[in-house]
């Protein structure tokens, strides 16, 4: 079974929850229970295993195992077979990682990989109620709970949908703090960041050692996570830590940190560093590149999901000064390579996107109203209901693409490339399209508006 959601929303937690049941004795005496984080050498240490018959397998966050990014397909159908003789197996995973081939989703609740059959259940946000018993309880602790809890649910309602998950929601106190009233997810994680730094340069402060600069508590930690991009990994071991030492002092701050409690930065059992999430580690690869902090090879980001919407969240509200002064060649994201990327539903509404490459992608639902799309690839990408409005595609190449449903009202087509696409439903009202090319070379006329503006619709 697979147990998907997007960030922050708990995966983890249920695994762990599930386990702690069998360590607790609230579980089938019957059965064995084992945890695993995906990883290189998961499934080595998962052939160990005894009784497998008898045993329920957790794997967790197979979108962070750094031999599935770039070839999902292989590495699920690698974990499929090498599990099969377990009882049962759960694996989590971002909703957006888990889609391979055309239309993965064959059945409702049900998805087949590699010829195998697996139900799929999703982890949900919480619901308006929720969020507001949780802030209830949050507050019921508190001496000043009536002020706080008028000040909370501000800040949540001000955070959109954001505020529906939990992982975020548990740092609401970061937020009331901050006192913004417009947040996006690149301004609610560098508030997180930020706060939980300024909280360890107070303990270091008062602890004599050296006190050191916000601004390099900053650096050691995107170093850090730079690091451990570069390796693949999710964590640092103190040897590797003493090493990245030599090579930028500012890491040395890592060792001054109190790891524990609110504090973003854990060591797990063997004594090796991580970040208490991994879209924090997601998180400040985006902000150092942004911040021009470190060198960072273009091979570097693979970017995930995450990281993108980080990214245009952070460039709807940068200023041109901001932008002229970011290399995102870096991303080889935004005016790159969005090749094979699953997007759906991402918003990209009147950003500059021009010549950037989306062959293949997955970007139903998608918003580009009003967006530069000038030149850009879209070789047999997924295009269903996307929205076009007013868009800039002007020699762009649409070729093979599934644009059923697809919204072009008043976009700009000229001279675009539009052979062997599925327009099914899509709506072409007042487009330009001189000069494009639909079939074998043929050119749609010129004044193509004026004979669709009766149907506003090309079947």
């Amino acid at each position: 079974m697979f147990i998907l959601s997007d960030a922050g929303m708990g995966k983890t937690s249920l695994l762990v929850m599930l386990k702690l049941s069998y360590l607790s004795s609230f579980w089938p005496k019957s059965y064995n229970c084992e945890l695993f984080k995906i990883s290189e050498k998961s499934l080595e240490e998962i052939e160990k295993l005894e009784n497998k018959t008898n045993t329920i397998l957790l794997l967790d966050a197979l979108d962070e195992d750094p031999l599935a990014w770039g070839r999902t397909g292989i590495r699920i159908a690698q974990v499929l077979r090498s599990t099969q003789n377990f009882r049962r197996v759960l694996i989590t995973c971002r909703t957006q990682f888990l889609s391979i081939g055309e239309a993965p989703y064959t059945r409702r609740g049900q998805v087949e990989i590699a010829g195998f059959d697996c139900p799929v259940v999703y982890n949900s946000f919480f619901s308006e109620e929720q969020t507001q018993e949780y802030l209830l309880k949050r507050a019921a602790a508190r001496t000043d709970s009536a002020d706080w809890i008028e000040k909370a649910k501000a800040i949540a309602t001000s955070m959109g949908s954001l505020r529906m998950r939990p992982m975020l929601l548990a740092h609401i106190d970061d937020f009331v703090e901050e006192g913004l009233t417009n947040w996006t997810e690149y301004t609610l994680y560098e508030t997180l960041v930020r706060n939980w730094l300024k909280r360890e340069q107070r303990k270091i402060r008062g602890s004599g050692e050296d006190y050191p600069e916000l601004a390099d508590l900053w650096k050691a930690c995107r170093r850090l996570a730079i690091f451990l991009y570069q390796k693949k990994r999710k964590f640092a071991t103190r040897a590797e830590l003493h090493s990245l030492i030599q090579e930028v002092p500012e890491a040395k701050n890592i060792h001054l940190m109190n790891i524990g409690g609110r504090s973003l930065l854990n060591l797990d059992s063997s004594g090796r560093f991580r970040f208490s999430h991994y879209t924090i580690q997601e998180f400040l690869i985006v902000n150092a590149i942004l911040e021009d902090a470190h060198p960072v090879n273009n091979y570097l980001v693979s970017s995930t999901d995450f990281m993108l919407r980080v990214l245009i969240a952070w460039r709807k509200e940068a200023s041109a000064e901001q932008l002229a002064s970011v290399d995102f060649t870096h991303f080889s994201l935004l005016g790159g390579k969005f090749s094979g990327k699953i997007m759906r539903n991402m918003d990209f509404a009147g950003l500059d996107l021009s010549c950037a490459d989306f062959t293949a992608s997955d970007l139903s639902n998608a918003n580009f109203t009003g967006s530069n799309l000038a030149g850009c690839k879209f070789l047999g990408a997924t295009l269903n209901n996307a929205n076009f409005h007013s868009a800039n595609l002007t020699s762009a190449s649409l070729n093979s693409c599934q644009a059923a449903g697809a919204q072009f009202q008043w976009a700009t087509l000229i001279d675009a490339s539009l052979i062997n696409c599925n327009f099914s439903k899509a709506n072409f009202a007042y487009a330009t399209l001189t000069g494009a090319v639909h079939s074998s070379g043929t050119v749609w006329p010129t004044l193509f508006k004026a004979e669709i503006s009766a149907s506003r619709e090309v079947e």
